[in-house]
């Protein structure tokens, strides 16, 4: 059994009529871009370079990562880049939720040097400078929703999608009516299996894609040696290649970053075996054990 090199995405995330392909399907693995270039590096090249070699298909940003125009720039140097074997998400940025979306997405495809954007992700479900429970943020969500579609007919994004929402917003999108998302972007790792189930469910049920960032815990995992140490011991191998091959389990596309062209090769775990049926439950088990000494 060989892992799969992409997974589906919705029908009913598909509109038309549109000028360019929708999006149909996502690689399984992308690679983040979250705090990269670090702060001694001033080109994003080295690791995109090696990103591309080892296989990676899909490189992942966001407005408030401040790095589009550095992508840019790495992905024009290296001789075998092609933009159609790519595919680019970027997100929104909280300052651009409602009115501000359309400027936004023509704002990321000028410092992206591109002319459309594969998967333009709503990257947190409030607007900035709002109060946490004002009635505008709803307003603004759906002005965003109804703003990214006609991008979608226009061919200026190929699908678009959800991160950070909580099950209330989910409901929200049902209650609109409208098309759903392709994808819901969120942080899934076996710490967060547990409580997110009914958010994933609801994902699930209506053919939404999970992507799952952090899967080695935004740091949290690394800090915790016992976990890790079971970890390892359970998949038979490097911990962090079993965070990924978990996560891949549960249907899971995954984004890992790192600074270090090694580990960006590591990550890359489509050539290895994937875990058994058995491993998988011992390590849903072990996220639960570690959330309640955690709690």
């Amino acid at each position: 059994m060989s892992l799969p090199s992409t997974f589906p995405l919705p029908a009913s995330s598909q509109l038309s009529p549109s000028p360019i392909p929708p999006l149909t399907s996502i690689p399984s693995i992308g690679f983040g871009t979250y705090r990269l270039p670090s702060p001694r590096d001033a080109s994003l090249t080295p690791l995109l370079q090696t990103a591309i070699d080892t296989g990676y298909t899909l490189i992942d940003t966001a407005q408030v990562y401040r790095n589009q125009t550095k992508i840019a720039h790495a992905l024009r140097d290296i001789p075998n880049y092609q933009r159609s074997q790519i595919c680019i998400t970027t997100k929104l940025g909280m300052t651009h939720l409602g009115p501000k979306t359309r400027d936004a997405i023509e704002t990321c495809l000028k410092e992206l040097q591109v002319e459309y954007i594969d998967l333009f992700l709503i990257h947190w479900p409030g607007a900035a400078k709002l109060p946490p429970h004002s009635i505008k943020h709803k307003e603004l969500r759906r002005e965003s929703y109804e703003t990214l579609q006609q991008a979608q007919r226009d061919g200026l994004i190929r699908a678009w999608g959800i991160s950070n929402f909580q099950l209330h917003h989910l409901h929200e999108l049902d209650d609109i009516g409208l098309p759903g998302p392709a994808v819901h972007q969120m942080e899934i790792h076996p710490l967060y299996f547990e409580s997110t189930a009914k958010i994933r469910k609801w994902c699930t049920d209506r053919g939404i894609h999970l992507q799952a960032y952090s899967s080695f815990g935004g740091g949290e995992l690394q800090q915790r040696a016992d976990f890790m140490s079971e970890m390892a011991e359970i998949g038979g191998r490097d911990p962090y290649e079993t965070l990924l091959l978990w996560a891949f389990a549960h249907g899971f596309s995954i984004l890992p970053r790192s600074a270090h062209c090694d580990r960006v090769r590591k990550n890359y775990v489509l050539d290895c075996k994937p875990l058994s049926s058995e491993q998988v439950l011992q390590i849903d088990g072990l996220g639960s054990k570690y959330r309640e000494k955690k709690m």
